[in-house]
C-alpha cells in the first residue's frame, strides 16, 4: 500500500520490520524504490536479497530494470542483464521486453535490436518496446519501419504502438504515414478514445493539416487542456498567431485552466516586434497562474522577449530565474545575438562554461551566429576548437555555421576549407561559401561555384542568387549581372526580391552606368525603398554626380526623413565639386 502511494519511507519501515521476508516482500519494495528512481537504493537491495538467499524471479528482474532508465545506470543495466542470463529469464518474454526497454532508455538502441532479434518468442509489447525507443531516439522511420514489419509477421498493432507512431509524424512529409495510423485507429473502433484523439489533434497539427486537427477537436466529446494546448499549438506551427489566442482565451472562457506547456505554446506565436503587448499580457497571466518560477515557461519567456526585440526584459527574465539550465543559456545567448548584440552572447558563452554549464549544438549555432555578426576571427576559431573536441563538427549546419563565420570574417582559405572537407553539402552549404567568395572580393570563384551548384543539382532559392549578383556587382560584370538577374523567373522560378533589385542598382552604380541604375530603379518590378536610393547615392559620390546625387537623397529622405546619413552623402558630393552654396 506504501509503495503504490509513493511513501517509500513507510514501505521501508514495514519491510524492515517483517520476521521472514520472501521473494515476493523484496521484489515489492524492491519495486517501490524503482518506480520513484531511486535505482541505486534499489540495486543496493536486490544485491542484499541475494546475501540472504532469496532467489530473484521474473518479476523481481522486471522491477528493477525499471530503474534503469538513462546512461549513466547502463552498468547497472548490464549488470542484471547478466545476473538474468545466469538464472534463466531472458526466454521471458516479459523480461525479454523490459531488457529492450531499459537498452533504449539507457540510450544503446543498437543492444536493444540485438535483444529483440534474439527473443524467441516476441508479443506486441516486444514491438512497442522498440517502435517507442527509435522513437525516443528520433529515429522515426526505423520506428514506421517496425509498425509495418510487426503487421506482415501478424501482430496486431494496440493502443500504445497507435500513439508511439503518431509521435513520429511531427513534419508535413509524415502526414501520410499518420493518415495511414488513423484508418487502422478507425478500424479498431479506438479513434473515440480521449488520449487517441489528442494524440491525432497534435498530429495533424504538426503536420500542417490544421483543417483535419480542427475536424478531430470538434468531434471530441470531452475536451481538457492537453486537448486544447494540442490545438494551439498546431494553430501556431502554422503561423496562425491569432487564431491560435483567440483559441487560448476562448479555452479559459470555457473554464479550462492553461497549464505551462498551453503558456510555453502561446508564447511561441509572438514572434516579432509588434507582439510585444501581447507577450507581456500572457506573462502577466502567467504571474497570475503562479508559473512564473517555472524553469521551462520562464525559458519560453526569454525567447519570447528575445524574438520580440525586447532585451532589457529579457534580461530582466534571466536575472529573476531562480535555476537555470542549457535552454535558459542558449534562449539569452540566441537573443543578444539576433538583436546586434553579439557582445554580450561571448560574453554569456563564457560565464555560462564558468557556471558549470557544458554548450551545446545549440549554443555553438548562436555563438557563431554572433561571432559573424562581429567579425570576431580569433573568437570564431576558438569556438570551432571546442567544437572538434566535442566532437559535434560534422553535422552540417555546425560546419556551415562555422563556414560563415570564416567567411565574414574575411579568412576565405578557411571557409573553403570547411567546405572542401564536408562530405556532403545541401543549399545552404553552398550559398555559404558562395556568398563568402563574393563578399570578400572572390568573383570568378563565386560565378565558378555556383555553376558547380547547378551541375550537383542543388536548388537555387533567392539568397544564391543575391550572392551571385552581389559577385558580378563587386567584378563590375554588368553583362553577366544582367543576365542572371534575367533568367531568375524563367530559369529558376524565382520573383526578384527588393534585395535582388538593389544588387543590380549597386552593380550598374559601381560601373559609373549611372542613368542606366536610374532608369532601373523606375523600372524595376519592385517599389524602391531607402536602401535603393541610398545605393544610387553612394555610386553618384563615388562617381561625383551632384544633380544625380541631390535626386536620389531627396528620394531616400522623402522615404525615411530621419535618415541623417543621406545629408551627409549629399554634403560630401558637393563638397567634393566645390558647390558650398
Amino acid at each position: 500500500m506504501y509503495s503504490k502511494c509513493g511513501s517509500v519511507a513507510d514501505a521501508r519501515e514495514v519491510f524492515e520490520k517483517i520476521y521472514s521476508r520472501n521473494v515476493v516482500s523484496w521484489t515489492i519494495i524492491i519495486g517501490a524504490y524503482a518506480g520513484l528512481g531511486h535505482g541505486d537504493e534499489a540495486f543496493e537491495l536486490f544485491q542484499q536479497m541475494q546475501q540472504e538467499g532469496v532467489k530473484p524471479n521474473a518479476i523481481t528482474f522486471i522491477s528493477i530494470l525499471n530503474a534503469f532508465s538513462s546512461p549513466e545506470s547502463l552498468a547497472l543495466g548490464k549488470f542484471i542483464h547478466g545476473n538474468i542470463i545466469y538464472s534463466g529469464f531472458e526466454s521471458d518474454v516479459v523480461v525479454g521486453n523490459a531488457l529492450v526497454s531499459m537498452y533504449t532508455k539507457c540510450g544503446i538502441i543498437g543492444d536493444a535490436r540485438k535483444m529483440f532479434d534474439q527473443m524467441p518468442v516476441r508479443d506486441v509489447a516486444s514491438w512497442n518496446a522498440m517502435i517507442a525507443g527509435y522513437v525516443r531516439h528520433g529515429n522515426g522511420e526505423e520506428a514506421i519501419k517496425f509498425f509495418s514489419q510487426m503487421q506482415l509477421e501478424s501482430v496486431n498493432p494496440n493502443y500504445i504502438t497507435f500513439l508511439c507512431i503518431l509521435n513520429t509524424c511531427v513534419r508535413p512529409h509524415t502526414l501520410a504515414v499518420g493518415k495511414l495510423v488513423h484508418a487502422h485507429i478507425i478500424g479498431c473502433g479506438t479513434e473515440s478514445d480521449f488520449v487517441v484523439s489528442c494524440a491525432l489533434v497534435s498530429m495533424y497539427g504538426r503536420c500542417s493539416s490544421i483543417e483535419d486537427a480542427q475536424r478531430i477537436f470538434d468531434r471530441m466529446l470531452q475536451r481538457d487542456v492537453v486537448s486544447w494546448t494540442a490545438l494551439i499549438d498546431g494553430y501556431a506551427l502554422q503561423g496562425f498567431g491569432e487564431v491560435a489566442f483567440k483559441l487560448f482565451q476562448q479555452m479559459q472562457q470555457e473554464g479550462v485552466k492553461p497549464n505551462k506547456i498551453t503558456f510555453t505554446k502561446i508564447l511561441g506565436t509572438c514572434t516579432i516586434p509588434g507582439d510585444l503587448p501581447l507577450g507581456k499580457l500572457i506573462h502577466g497571466q502567467i504571474i497570475d497562474c503562479g508559473y512564473a518560477s517555472d524553469i521551462v515557461v520562464g525559458n519560453a519567456i526569454i525567447s519570447m522577449y528575445g524574438r520580440c526585440g525586447s532585451i532589457e526584459d529579457a534580461w530582466r527574465m534571466f536575472g529573476n530565474m531562480a535555476g537555470r539550465n542549457i535552454v535558459t543559456w542558449n534562449a539569452m545567448i540566441t537573443a543578444c545575438a539576433q538583436y546586434g548584440n553579439a557582445k554580450a552572447s561571448l560574453e554569456l558563452f563564457e560565464q555560462m562554461q564558468g557556471d558549470g554549464v557544458k554548450p551545446d549544438r545549440v549554443t555553438f549555432m548562436s555563438i557563431l551566429d554572433a561571432c559573424s555578426s562581429l567579425g570576431a576571427l580569433v573568437w570564431g576559431r576558438q569556438v570551432h576548437a571546442y567544437i572538434i573536441d566535442r566532437g559535434i563538427e560534422s553535422g552540417i549546419d555546425v560546419s556551415n555555421a562555422l563556414m560563415s563565420v570564416y567567411g565574414r570574417c574575411g579568412s576565405i582559405e578557411d571557409a573553403y576549407r570547411m567546405f572542401s572537407k564536408m562530405p556532403k553539402h545541401d543549399m545552404i552549404s553552398w550559398n555559404a561559401m558562395i556568398g563568402a567568395y563574393a563578399q570578400n572580393g572572390n568573383s570568378r570563384e563565386a560565378l565558378q561555384l555556383f555553376q558547380e551548384m547547378q551541375i550537383e543539382g542543388v536548388s537555387i532559392d533567392e539568397i544564391t542568387l543575391v550572392s551571385v549578383l552581389n559577385a558580378c556587382s563587386r567584378a563590375g560584370l554588368v553583362d553577366e549581372g544582367y543576365y542572371y538577374f534575367n533568367s531568375m523567373r524563367q530559369d529558376f522560378d524565382i520573383t526578384p526580391t527588393i534585395q535582388h533589385c538593389n544588387c543590380m542598382v549597386d552593380l550598374l552604380g559601381r560601373a559609373g552606368r549611372l542613368g542606366e541604375a536610374e532608369y532601373f530603379i523606375y523600372s524595376m518590378p519592385c517599389v524602391p525603398n531607402a536602401v535603393t536610393w541610398m545605393t544610387l547615392l553612394a555610386s553618384c559620390r563615388a562617381h561625383g554626380c551632384v544633380e544625380q546625387g541631390k535626386r536620389a537623397a531627396e528620394c531616400a529622405i522623402q522615404l525615411l526623413p530621419q535618415l541623417a546619413q543621406a545629408y551627409v552623402v549629399l554634403s560630401n558630393i558637393y563638397a567634393a565639386a566645390g558647390r558650398w552654396d
